[in-house]
């Protein structure tokens, strides 16, 4: 008898029918084909960089990742061999993730076991490696025709990139911001991100999230 309801309102994502009648008389309906000829040229192109092969004195970027990965593999696969494919998640982050943070080195463990089936070593962070050069110069290159660069860094949590990233290119007299999650909320990075512009900011530093 004492029994109470709360109602939660929460707006859901669509349009309401009615609504149409208002947009259709105030709506062009445009094809990319329709205005191909005023947008600017449009270029991708994806550059391959070898990695860093060191000068004999220790471990060299390379010769750490081909260790981590054949460690990583042989795990993998006697895990398969057992029915079990909890190691590939692993597999394919680490070796993702240690050619870009090789300076704070990698760790995998087995989660099931607690036992460490890889691991490469923290390589010198004064340093610059090869995609990190490709990165500067792709940079400085664009600042010269009068053009910023916003570069997106996937690893900005557990194997934080950024700081890294903006130390590299202020010490190549590039002017950098960075874009975090939890510093700018959304309604006020736009905001945010023109107060850099006018500043003169070259390279701008964010997940692709963001």
């Amino acid at each position: 008898r004492r029994r109470g309801y709360r109602t939660q309102v929460r707006e859901k994502p669509g349009a309401s029918p009615a609504v149409l009648m208002h947009l259709l008389p105030n709506t062009v309906f445009v094809r990319l084909t329709d205005v191909a000829k005023d947008l600017p040229p449009y270029r991708e192109e994806v550059r391959t960089v070898a990695m860093d092969r060191g000068d004999g004195d220790g471990p060299s970027q390379a010769s750490a990742y081909r260790d981590l990965a054949d460690a990583l593999h042989a795990a993998v696969m006697a895990a398969l061999a057992g029915g079990s494919r909890r190691l590939l998640g692993a597999y394919l982050q680490a070796l993702l993730a240690y050619p870009d943070a090789c300076t704070l080195g990698e760790e995998v463990i087995d989660r099931s076991t607690g036992a460490v089936i890889g691991s490469a070593p923290a390589l010198s962070d004064g340093r610059l490696y090869p995609k990190e050069q490709q990165l500067v110069d792709l940079a400085v290159e664009e600042r010269q025709q009068g053009r910023r660069t916003l570069v997106y860094v996937t690893h900005t949590e557990t194997r934080d990139l950024t700081a890294r990233l903006e130390r590299v290119l202020r010490e190549a007299g590039l002017r950098v911001a960075i874009l975090k999650a939890d510093t700018v909320p959304p309604d006020r990075r736009e905001e945010w991100v023109a107060r850099r512009v006018r500043a003169g900011v070259d390279v701008l530093l964010v997940h692709p999230r963001l």
